[in-house]
Formats: structure tokens, sequence, C-alpha cells
């Protein structure tokens, strides 16, 4: 008799609110390739910026802040294609940045 749940993953790393905040953006953004023009995805999208803009300062990083002013203009361009990929171009920077700091390469 086997344990069903062994052959189950696990629970996934822990997230602090800076790597949550990163996580809802990296969503949002994937989801503007369906749908651009949805303007409150978009606005959602730039509160997360700004979000991560404000935790990631308050915890020292550098990166990250800078990250986020490059890529938030991006929210209010016209809903290119363009504008879609460097969001989410940004948020996978900032996503990689935040699994380095985690894994203290960072």
């Amino acid at each position: 008799m086997t344990d069903r749940h062994a052959s189950e993953p696990g629970p996934g790393p822990l997230t602090d609110p800076l790597g949550q905040l990163i996580q809802q953006g990296r969503e949002a953004a994937e989801y503007l390739w369906q749908a651009p023009e949805d303007v409150a995805t978009r606005q959602k999208v730039g509160g997360l910026l700004a979000q991560i803009h404000a935790e990631a300062t308050s915890q020292g990083k550098r990166e990250m802040p800078a990250i986020c002013e490059t890529i938030s203009p991006a929210v209010n361009w016209a809903p290119t294609p363009h504008a879609v990929e460097l969001l989410q171009d940004g948020f996978e920077r900032l996503h990689q940045l935040w699994l380095a700091t985690r894994s203290g390469l960072a």
C-alpha cells in the first residue's frame, strides 16, 4: 500500500511579501498578452510596481527599484505587444533578482 501523497510535490519555497508582489505582477503581465487593453489589469500592474519599488527600497535593494522605474512607464503606453513584453521581461528580471537574494547570491 503506497501513500498517495508521497508522489505529490511538496509546498514551494516560502514567499515573502516582496516575492508575492512580484509573482502577482508576473501573472498580471502574462494576462496582458491575452487582453492588452484591459485597463484594470494595467492599473493593477502599475500599483504592484509601486509597491515593489517601495518594499525593495525599504529592504535596501538598489536594482529592483531601478527596474521598476524603467518599466513603469510601459503601463501607460499604448497596449502594444512591445509594451506588454517590456512589462513581462521586467517582472522576470525582478523575479530572478528576488530568487538570487533568497539564495544568498545577491
